[in-house]
Parts: structure tokens; C-alpha cells; sequence
């Protein structure tokens, strides 16, 4: 008895000796030789408090040191609050939380491979691509075996009999586990054995053949990480940033950031348990951070994805007030730009519809500013950020919401009274309703129903409403637009038409008889005015103006027309000296001057007008006579002069001298040699010639020949338009008149057609003579015109203001017009009449006109954006319609389509037709495929055969037959069936034909 209660005590003193080694470590127990223990496996680092090893062998736990190493069979243990990092061959490493217990070993049968058995707590396992060591771990008596050579950071978690696996980074092959290969980033599983049973203490009993590892759990809370954006820049001076993600519930949830992508070392831990948000300490960091949430299910922790952003000191992107630009009607600019935009800076700007920016309407990537065109209406929200280098971003900036309003709306124009004033005067009071966005109404007045050549007053937007005091003699149109403040102009009202008042019409006719007898007495005062220029017209024929002739030698003087008189003066504007020569009945004179000298000439017409002055110069006969200058045009405003001597040889020289008066005190130019060398000018006016021969053998003779002048004009000028007109003469056709004053010294004109305001294809080029021309033509694009002058020696003068012509915009080309009728199976349908057109280019819109009467004169007006046009119709009879493009610009005529025409006639009910078989009675056995026919019913498009039980056809069914009989071949089932049929179409239903009935058997 004494012994065993010795051998008790000896055994409570061995436990107790061993718990205090356990909880405490002893020391220096004794000294272990190393070399001995092999090769080390791992090294401890790092440590934490309270860490403690084992040797293979040992009874007692020891303190561990950093740097202590762990052989084959060596344990570690990591106390309460406490721990170490293993390193392992390869760069490998094993972060162990507190109260882990884990046993390090090498695999016997493979020394390529370590086992790990963990079993107690947790540990992160980080391995790199270098590393060529498998890992198995070990879940009760099996093992789950990690392949080398991957990146990968895993986290594992004793769990009972089972070990749980969160993959933090990375992704491994494992083997050794039932239908699981691979483990991806994020992924979290559970692994258990089967085949091992275990006691309350954790022993394995009852052991199978074979043990087999099974994924007992997979957990996938989808942790989704939405701000900060990956790459995003955080702005330190913005302390309201948050971290925020989204993510099933979980048990508990840290949220984890470290400046180290593989989170080597965690520097901040937050638990967010339940949150969906928690405030980013900005004023700790700064540089790259990376974050992530773990989610923890059954203790075992799910990793979302690692994201990075950046702290910064810098100044949060912001975006400058937008400004909208009106475009044209329904289309605006919208432009903005970052508030202090840095030089040579990227961003990006992003436009949506919604607040959330799910669906873009416009992004652009680029410098400051930014430029949209938006062609919708509502609002709009705009937003921009910065890229760095390294796909680096910033926050979204605050959005700015923008609002497009909607496209101005055609105003409804009212007469709210009408009457007739003193003296035949109408009298409207208009009124309409004010739009929001209008800033001044556009009253039209014309006494064109197309509104051209129309008056336009411009009213302020407060006022809604205006009288109209007008003598009118025929009808007179107004309409209404509304403008905004950006320059849009609302689509035209409707067409308000004030007729002539009674009086007006009465006095119209009283003046008409008067008007007639004025307009016939104006023709005849006309055709008697061109009658006497007829008779009076004059043509010099010879001599030429400037001519020089000799005293004693008679000058032939001759004409086409009646001259009664021939005057001379010594003065060009004939007010002295006069001499008159009687030359009537004749159509030439001869005289013969005594006297040298300078005279004007000039021939007087039947009706005493006076023609054309002109100049003739009279000199002695001498060694030397100048006959005259002559000019030639070396380009516009540059002339060659030379002189004519008479008798002179080709061969002969000559000194020519050249001054602006008449004694030659200044000489401007002279020349020496043949005559045939002239002297350039390009001042315009008078110029004066004289020559001398000069000799080769002996000096020039003194005499110097008689003075003749010539007279420079100046360069031609543009010609200016005077009036340009427009006139649809045709559908497609556009006259256009121009008139310009005429050029002086021209003699000719030319007209120029071009597609560009600056001529360089010229399509269309004209001469003329007058300064007038029309123009027919049927373009469809507007084109531009200009006018230049030409004179007799050739030259061209600048071209006119240019002169922009309208486009012609025909009426579309329609390709369908119809009657549709309504289809019975549709609610609220009915007949219409449908027409459809093929869009003609620059056409923004399309006015329909329908009226019962081939002028259209009662037609009603419709407007559309579509190429397609539907409208119910109720009447029979024929409907008359004619479509007109609107390009809603001045630059078209907008021309209507021919009008067409269709007939509407109601149809005609369709009539019944007769069952043809079965017979009535007849008799069929179940199963039996049964024929069903009837009579043509004319009209239908298809029939319908109703079959029932009930002689009241409730219950029944019908079936749609596109021919006259149908068969049945399903059979019907025992008993006396009814039926009975109908004709069908869209629009019609014929009635019911007579019920019969078979007898099935």
C-alpha cells in the first residue's frame, strides 16, 4: 500500500514538474548537441512575448530565442498574446498567432516535402516561386499536400478534427483532397478526413482501411471593395474619406492596411463587424497603401481582393462651372473645365443621365478643358479626375448637375375677337401662351400662305398677346415662334388667316377699271419712248476718237441714223465756240480745217439730242507727224504707250518723249529706237506724246513733231449688286435675278457659279452684256454667286460681293399611299389613311397637307419628324395630300410634292357561306380523321371552324384554316359534336354560318 501511494506521488510530482515546464519553459534542462539533430528546418523570428520549442524528444517545453532553430520532429508553441515568424528554406514563411501549437517533421517517404501539423490555433504560410519544397498538412491521420513553386499566401486554422483554408493571395494545386484541385484567391474552405473517428480527447479510434480528405464547407461571403478605387489617389488634406465595401454578414469582419502588397506587416487592424463603412486615417498615411476585408465564418477568415490606392498631399480635383452653348434646336455645346489644372495634366471627364454614373452618355480622357455635344434634354451630371503616371487616379470630383432643357414647342396662336373698322380696316386681337424658356415672340405676318417675304415683329416675352389693324385686299397669314435668349426658334404655330373686309373688296373693285386705263396708258407712253429711240439712235462710225488730222486735207465724218446737225467746239463740253455744219438727210460730211488746233465733235439726232463728244487734233503737214497713241493693256493697272508717226520705215529710230502736260517742262519717260518700243504707266489720266528722228550718221534733227495725247483710265472696280431675287417659278426650279450697277469702262460682264464661298471649283460661268442676268436653276445644295466686269482690252476687275442662292428642297418622293383598314383585333384601331416617303437630305421636318378637294384650299396641316404619316379616317370619298420638306433654314426653298389622291370606301360586310361537309348527322367512329369544308366567302383572308360540345358553342374551339376545308385528324372524342365556321380578315368577320353536327361513335 505504502508503494503505490509512493508511485501516486511520484507521478503527481512528474506532472507537476512537466505543467510548470509546459506553462513556463525550463531552461538549461539540458545541453543538446545540434549537429546531432540533422539538418535545421526552420528558424524562429521575431518573436513576440512568450515563445517556446521542443527538441525531438524532449519532455520539457524551453523559452525560445530569435534565431532558434527547429529540426525534425521539433514543436513550437506560441503563447497568449503572443507571436513568432517561422522562415523556411526557400524564403518560405509561417506567421503563428497566439495559442498555436505546431510540429514540425520531414515526410519519410519524400524528403522534398515538410509536414506540418498544426494542432492548435492558426498560422499565414507565404511561399514564393523559388521555393521547391512541397507542404503537406496534416488533418488527423491524412495529409493534404501543397505543391511548390507558387506565390501564394494561405491561411490555416486548426478546427477540431478539420482544418480551415483561406486563400489571402495567390492560388496553390493541393492534392490528396476529394474534388478539389486548385484553391483561388479569396476562396475559404473546410477540410476534414473520413474514415477516422475520434474519442472526446481527440485520440483517433476505430481506424479504417483508409483515410480520405473531403471539402466539408466551402465559404464565399463575396467581399466586393468599392472605395477607394484601385489606384485611386486619396488627397491628404481630405479627412472625410472612407473606406467602403460590400459583403454578406458575416460573424466578424476586420478591415486590414499595410504600405506592403504582400502584407508582410499589418499596419492597422479595424473591426468593422456589421459595417459597411469605416473612415480611412489619412493623417497616418501617406504613399501606396494596400487594403483589404477578411470575413470570418466558423473561425475560418475569407480574404476580398487586395486593392492599392495612394495617399497625397495635393489638392482635390474640381471642376469649374459648366456654360451651355445653343448649337441648333434640340443640340447643345456643353464645355468645362478643371479648376487650376496643372500643366500638361491628364484627366478624365465623365457625363451620365443618372446620378450613379452606371451608363455613360460622353467620357473623354485628355487636358483640361472638356467639350460635349449633347443632344438630349433633362438632366446631366458631370464629373472628372485625375490620372497620374502608373495608372494612377484620383477621387471623382464633386459632380455638377446640369439640366438641358427641352426643345422649344410650336405655340398655339388664338383670335380672340375680330371685327371690321372705319373705312374697311380688320381689326384681330391675337393671344397665345408664354413658355418658360422664351425670350421674345416671333409674330409673322405674310400675304403668302408659305409665309415668305413675311413681316416679322419681335415681341418681349411678357407680352402674350397682340392687335392687328390691317386694310387688306386679300388674305392675310400670321404665325407665331417663340425664341429663347440663345437664339432657338420654336417650329411656326398654326396658320391664322384674316380674309378682306367687305368695304376693302368694294373699293378693290371701284380702282380696278381706274388701275387697268393707268397701266394701258403707261404702256403706251412706254412703247412710245422706245419708238423714238429707235428712230432717234445714232452710231458713229468714223472717224476714231483722238484722231489727228492735217490742215488742208479734208476729214471724212460718218454715221448710221438721222444727224441733222454736226457741231464743233473748241472746249469738250461745247459752250463756245460752236460751228455747225447742216447735215440732214445725209450719213456722211467731209470738212476740210485751215487752221491747226484742238476741236470736239459731236452729232445732234433728230430729236435734238446731242451724242457723244469726241476729239480730234488738226496740225500742219511736216517732216514729222504723230497720228496718234496707241495703249496697250499689259495687266489691270499697268499700260504701254507708244506712238504712231506717219510715213515712218520700220526701220527707223526715233526720240519719243513722254510728260503729264502739254509743253513737256517735266519729261516723265523717253526713248531712243523703233517706235514699235512703247513706255509703261500705270498713274491714270492724261498723257503727252512727241518725237524727233534721230540719225545714226549724224546728230538728231531739231524739229520735234506735233503733241497728241492719250488718256489713261483707271483700273475697273468691282461691280456692285444692286438687287438680288428669288423665285420659285417650278417645284424644282429657283430663279434667281441679279442686278448690278454698271462698271465704267466695262464693256462686258461675267457671271460665276461655285458650290464655296471662295470659287475654287466654279461650276457655271456666263458672259454678258448688260447688267442684268437670270438664273434657273434646281440645285440642291445652296451656292453662290458673284459677278466680275470686263473691258474691251481684256481686263477683269475684282469680283462683286458674293451672293448666296437658296437650295432647292424638293417634295419627297412618296412610295406608298393607302387605305389601311383596322384591325378588329386590336382596341381602338381603325381605318387610316397611310403614307410613306423616302427622306429627302437637309429636311428636318415635314408639314402633311390633307383636304377633301383637289386644290388643297380646305386642307388641314400636319407636322412630323417621321417619314411615315397616319390619320384616321371616318368620311368615303377621296382624300387629297401633298407633303412639303422643312429644312427649318433660310438657306433652302422648301418646295412641295405633287399631290396625290386616294379613295375611301367602306368596306362591305362579308357574307356567310354554306357548310359543304360534313353532313349534318353524319356519323364518324373515335379516332377517325374527319374532313371539314365550305364555300368560298369573297374577301377573306382566312376562316375560322368552331367545334364544341354544347349546341351553345361554350367551351368550344376554334381553329384558323387558310383554305376551304380543313382535316381533322387528332379525331374528337365519343358523343355529338357542333360546328360551324366563318369568313375572316383583319378588318372584317362574316357571320356565322348555319350550325350542323356529327356523331362521333
Amino acid at each position: 500500500m505504502k508503494k503505490k501511494l509512493g508511485f501516486a506521488a511520484l507521478v503527481l510530482f512528474i506532472g507537476i514538474i512537466a505543467g510548470v515546464g509546459y506553462l513556463a519553459g525550463i531552461p538549461g534542462l539540458s545541453k543538446v548537441d545540434e549537429t546531432s539533430l540533422g539538418k535545421p528546418l526552420a528558424v524562429i523570428r521575431d518573436i513576440q512575448s512568450q515563445v517556446r520549442h521542443k527538441y525531438p524528444g524532449d519532455f520539457f517545453w524551453r523559452t525560445a530565442a530569435d534565431g532558434q532553430k527547429l529540426y525534425n520532429g521539433s514543436e513550437v508553441f506560441v503563447g497568449e498574446k503572443s507571436a513568432a515568424l517561422l522562415h523556411f528554406s526557400g524564403n518560405r514563411r509561417a506567421r503563428l498567432s497566439e495559442n498555436t501549437l505546431l510540429r514540425i517533421s520531414e515526410d519519410s517517404g519524400d524528403r522534398n516535402n515538410l509536414i506540418l501539423a498544426l494542432n492548435d490555433g492558426s498560422f499565414n504560410l507565404r511561399s514564393f516561386p523559388n521555393d521547391n519544397t512541397g507542404i503537406i498538412l496534416r488533418v488527423d491521420q491524412a495529409g493534404l499536400r501543397i505543391g511548390p513553386g507558387s506565390k501564394y499566401d494561405l491561411y490555416v486554422k486548426k478546427k477540431e478534427h478539420a482544418l480551415g483554408l483561406a486563400m489571402a493571395a495567390g492560388q496553390v494545386s493541393i492534392e490528396g483532397v476529394e474534388d478539389k484541385k486548385l484553391l483561388k484567391h479569396g476562396e475559404s474552405v473546410i477540410v476534414r478526413s473520413r474514415g477516422t473517428s475520434a474519442d472526446s480527447s481527440g485520440n483517433a479510434v476505430g481506424e479504417t482501411s483508409k483515410v480520405e480528405l473531403y471539402i466539408d464547407q466551402t465559404i464565399d461571403p463575396s467581399i466586393k471593395l468599392v472605395h477607394p478605387a484601385e489606384k485611386q489617389v486619396v488627397y491628404k488634406n481630405e479627412t472625410n474619406q472612407a473606406f467602403i465595401w460590400e459583403s454578406d454578414t458575416a460573424e466578424r469582419q476586420t478591415l486590414e492596411y499595410s504600405t506592403h502588397p504582400d502584407f508582410y506587416q499589418i499596419d492597422g487592424e479595424v473591426d468593422v463587424t456589421g459595417k459597411k463603412t469605416t473612415p480611412i486615417p489619412v493623417a497616418k498615411l501617406l504613399g501606396d497603401v494596400f487594403w483589404r476585408v477578411v470575413s470570418y465564418k466558423d473561425g475560418v477568415p475569407h480574404f476580398s481582393t487586395n486593392s492599392y490606392f495612394k495617399v497625397a498631399n495635393l489638392q482635390k480635383t474640381t471642376l469649374s462651372e459648366p456654360t451651355l452653348t445653343f448649337i441648333e434646336r434640340g443640340k447643345w455645346q456643353l464645355d468645362t473645365s478643371v479648376s487650376n489644372a496643372a500643366p500638361n495634366s491628364r484627366y478624365e471627364f465623365q457625363v451620365s443621365r443618372t446620378e450613379r454614373y452606371q451608363d455613360l452618355y460622353d467620357a473623354f480622357v485628355g487636358p483640361s478643358p472638356f467639350r460635349s455635344l449633347i443632344d438630349q434634354s433633362g438632366d446631366f451630371y458631370l464629373r472628372v479626375r485625375r490620372l497620374y503616371a502608373n495608372d494612377l487616379v484620383s477621387d471623382w470630383s464633386d459632380p455638377i448637375k446640369v439640366h438641358i432643357r427641352s426643345p422649344l414647342t410650336a405655340p398655339e396662336l388664338k383670335v380672340t375677337s375680330q371685327n371690321e373698322k372705319v373705312g374697311g380696316v380688320m381689326a384681330a386681337q391675337l393671344s397665345w401662351t408664354g413658355e418658360e424658356a422664351a425670350e421674345h415672340f416671333l409674330l409673322r405676318t405674310s400675304f403668302n400662305a408659305d409665309m415668305r417675304d413675311s413681316k416679322i415683329n419681335r415681341l418681349p416675352k411678357s407680352k402674350t398677346s397682340f392687335e392687328i389693324n390691317e386694310y387688306l385686299t386679300r388674305p392675310y397669314y400670321i404665325s407665331l415662334q417663340t425664341e429663347s435668349k440663345e437664339g432657338e426658334v420654336s417650329p411656326s404655330s398654326n396658320l391664322i388667316t384674316l380674309q378682306p373686309s367687305a368695304t376693302a373688296l368694294k373699293n378693290l373693285a371701284a380702282s380696278s377699271a381706274a388701275a387697268k386705263a393707268a397701266e394701258l396708258q403707261a404702256q403706251k407712253a412706254a412703247a412710245a419712248a422706245a419708238e423714238d429711240e429707235r428712230k432717234n439712235a445714232l452710231t458713229v462710225l468714223s472717224p476714231d476718237d483722238n484722231l489727228v488730222a492735217y490742215i488742208g486735207k479734208p476729214v471724212r465724218f460718218e454715221w448710221s441714223g438721222q444727224a441733222p446737225t454736226l457741231e464743233f467746239s473748241t472746249v469738250p463740253k461745247f459752250t463756245q465756240d460752236i460751228e455747225k455744219v447742216n447735215t440732214a438727210g445725209r450719213s456722211f460730211a467731209e470738212v476740210t480745217r485751215k487752221k491747226a488746233g484742238v476741236l470736239y465733235w459731236r452729232l445732234i439726232a433728230a430729236n435734238g439730242k446731242p451724242g457723244a463728244g469726241r476729239k480730234i487734233t488738226v496740225v500742219a503737214p511736216s517732216d514729222i507727224n504723230l497720228e496718234r497713241a496707241d495703249l496697250r493693256l499689259i495687266e489691270r493697272g499697268r499700260w504701254e504707250i507708244t506712238a504712231k508717226v506717219r510715213d515712218a520705215k520700220n526701220n527707223q529710230n526715233f526720240e519719243v518723249q513722254l510728260s503729264r502736260t502739254a509743253d513737256f517742262s517735266t519729261v516723265l519717260d523717253s526713248r531712243k529706237g523703233p517706235l514699235s518700243q512703247g513706255m509703261e504707266v500705270t498713274d491714270p489720266g492724261t498723257y503727252y506724246l512727241r518725237a524727233q528722228k534721230v540719225y545714226t550718221d549724224k546728230p538728231s534733227s531739231a524739229v520735234w513733231s506735233n503733241v497728241i495725247s492719250a488718256e489713261v483710265r483707271p483700273p475697273l472696280s468691282a461691280p456692285i449688286l444692286l438687287k438680288e431675287k428669288e423665285d420659285l417659278i417650278s417645284p424644282v426650279t429657283v430663279r434667281v435675278t441679279v442686278n448690278w450697277k454698271p462698271v465704267t469702262h466695262a464693256t462686258g460682264y461675267m457671271i460665276e457659279i461655285a458650290d464655296t464661298p471662295k470659287f475654287g471649283n466654279v461650276n457655271l460661268k456666263v458672259d454678258l452684256n448688260s447688267p442684268e442676268y437670270a438664273i434657273d436653276h434646281s440645285t440642291k445644295e445652296p451656292s453662290y454667286v458673284r459677278v466680275l466686269a470686263r473691258s474691251k482690252e481684256g481686263e477683269i476687275s475684282p469680283a462683286s460681293e458674293v451672293f448666296k442662292i437658296k437650295g432647292v428642297l424638293p417634295g419627297p418622293v412618296v412610295e406608298r399611299y393607302e387605305i389601311t383598314y383596322g384591325n378588329i383585333d386590336e382596341k381602338g384601331s381603325q381605318d387610316q389613311l397611310h403614307v410613306l416617303w423616302t427622306h429627302r437630305k437637309n429636311a428636318k421636318k415635314y408639314f402633311m397637307e390633307v383636304g377633301r378637294n383637289e386644290n388643297l384650299k380646305d386642307a388641314k396641316r400636319f407636322e412630323t419628324r417621321n417619314i411615315e404619316f397616319f390619320m384616321p379616317v371616318k368620311e368615303e370619298g377621296w382624300y387629297y395630300f401633298r407633303l412639303i420638306p422643312s429644312s427649318e433654314s433660310p438657306d433652302f426653298f422648301d418646295t412641295p410634292s405633287q399631290v396625290y389622291g386616294v379613295e375611301y370606301r367602306k368596306q362591305s360586310d362579308l357574307l356567310a357561306a354554306a357548310l359543304e361537309a360534313p353532313s349534318k348527322g353524319n356519323k364518324f367512329k373515335s379516332g377517325d380523321a374527319i374532313r371539314f369544308g365550305w364555300g368560298q366567302i369573297l374577301g377573306a383572308a382566312w376562316y375560322e371552324l368552331e367545334l364544341a360540345k354544347r349546341q351553345d358553342f361554350s367551351g368550344s374551339v376554334v381553329y384558323k384554316v387558310e383554305a376551304r376545308d380543313y382535316y381533322l385528324n387528332q379525331g374528337l372524342g365519343k358523343g355529338r359534336w357542333y360546328f360551324r365556321m366563318r369568313g375572316r380578315s383583319n378588318s372584317q368577320t362574316s357571320p356565322w354560318s348555319e350550325p350542323s353536327f356529327i356523331e362521333v361513335q
